[in-house]
């Protein structure tokens, strides 16, 4: 079991399914490198020991499903990088202690269902900024629990359903 704060090197790009799945032992920053760009199903869900803030860097594309999934330690922010494109399902599910105002930038084309689901932007109703989507820039998240909610890109009229009841 490993053990101590976790530094993915630069030489990595694809952190895989489960890599880091329920090391308890890890505890501290999470620092990822600078060359990734997959992070993949489960890889830190379940790690309660990791604190602080998660930066996802500029170049990550894609986060897997349930990728942050329960991990309960983090309590700073979580900012993503500029060429993210993909946020799966239940990826930052139960993160209950990240703070903070969520940016998600215009890369973002898909954002998969109950991927904020009880964090703390889900339940202190943190305002959400989505890129170029919606007319204000601004979602309140998410406000009344409705069922999903649809942000619109009101330069190319592409949408975002985005499920937030799970």
């Amino acid at each position: 079991n490993l053990t101590g704060m976790l530094s993915i090197p630069n030489s990595v790009r694809v952190i895989d399914y489960y890599a880091f799945g329920y090391c308890t032992g890890l505890n501290g920053a999470l620092t990822l490198g600078n060359s990734l760009t997959t992070i993949g199903d489960n890889a830190f869900q379940g790690c309660t020991g990791l604190t602080g803030s998660i930066a996802i860097p500029d170049s990550v594309t894609a986060i897997g499903n349930s990728a942050f999934q329960d991990d309960i330690g983090f309590n700073g922010t979580l900012t993503f990088g500029s060429s993210l494109t993909t946020i799966g399902n239940n990826a930052f599910k139960n993160c209950k202690n990240i703070t903070g105002v969520l940016s998600i930038p215009e890369s973002v084309t898909s954002i998969g269902s109950c991927a904020f689901h009880a964090t703390a932007a889900n339940t202190n109703g943190t305002n959400a900024y989505v890129g170029a989507y919606d007319d204000a820039n601004v979602i309140k998240f998410f406000a009344n629990y409705p069922e999903y909610i649809v942000v619109s890109n009101t330069t190319t009229g592409s949408q975002i359903k985005y499920t937030i009841k799970c």
